[in-house]
């Protein structure tokens, strides 16, 4: 009982014994180098009478002025003209950098086999015309992911055209692939299913035929590589195509049917 009244006791005077805090009045200076502008002290009075108005401690001349660049000066610097690639209407292909006569071409794309494959390619070549001429030349690479294997394929490829008319002109093309064609787990080869869509190197040429506003045909022949081997063998080219498109959005879909003839004139 006694402990709690000395506990009660001790509460009751503590309040009794606290003062409040004493404020000071603050000061602020502001120093500047400027010349021309008016500098005064800034005080803070912790308590402003009645009717008291706060003075204005400095001059709106006051202003900032960046100090020059010791290390560039930029009274001396010229603007970059930087060029923007030119994204054609085509899917996957646009144009890196071009001149009157020509342009750097880049093309890239994505094809995916369910179950099978996929396979990424990507080439980078230059076009130039010269007169009726139109050269190309560049390098191609592709990448085959397949279940538990990953190839890439390197090769160039290169063409060369002639425009005889409006409607007629001929190519000559030619692709080669470096390396040999993947191998599957213990140096199996390829499945069956999958050398159809493995690269392998051609040549050969063909007449391009524009047989009106919105058909045409290409007519001709090449060597193609058989997949594993150093041999050739010769197969028509025959894909007719058509037209679609207004002024230069134009693009034409074709539809290759040279192999199919091939392999009904085998038989």
């Amino acid at each position: 009982m006694k402990h709690l009244i000395s506990t009660l006791s001790g509460v009751l005077v503590l309040p009794f014994l606290c003062h409040a805090q004493t404020e000071y009045t603050d000061s602020v200076g502001i120093a500047t180098g400027l010349e021309g502008d008016s500098v005064k002290l800034m005080t803070t009075p912790s308590v402003f009478s009645k009717g008291d108005t706060i003075p204005a401690y400095y001059s709106m001349a006051y202003r900032y002025e960046s100090l020059p660049e010791p290390m560039f000066s930029h009274s001396m610097s010229q603007s970059f003209e930087l060029k923007v690639p030119e994204l054609s209407f085509a899917p996957g292909q646009g144009t890196v950098y071009s001149w009157p006569s020509g342009e750097v071409v880049a093309t890239i794309g994505t094809t995916v086999y369910p179950g099978l494959m996929r396979i990424e390619s990507g080439s980078l070549g230059i076009n130039q015309r010269v007169g009726n001429f139109t050269l190309y030349g560049g390098g191609i690479a592709n990448k085959y992911g397949y279940f538990q294997g990953l190839h890439t394929q390197y090769g160039v490829n290169g063409s060369i055209s002639y425009q005889f008319n409006p409607k007629v002109s001929f190519t000559a093309f030619g692709t080669y692939y470096f390396g040999n064609p993947p191998v599957l787990g213990p140096g199996l080869p390829m499945l069956p299913a999958m050398i159809g869509y493995y690269g392998v190197s051609k040549f050969g040429g063909y007449v391009d035929y524009d047989a009106g506003e919105r058909v045409g045909v290409m007519v001709g022949g090449q060597a193609v590589q058989q997949v594993g081997t150093q041999k050739y063998e010769a197969e028509p080219i025959v894909t007719p195509y058509i037209k679609l498109g207004n002024g230069k959005r134009k693009f034409s879909i074709g539809l290759p049917v040279g192999q199919i003839l091939h392999g009904l004139m085998r038989r």
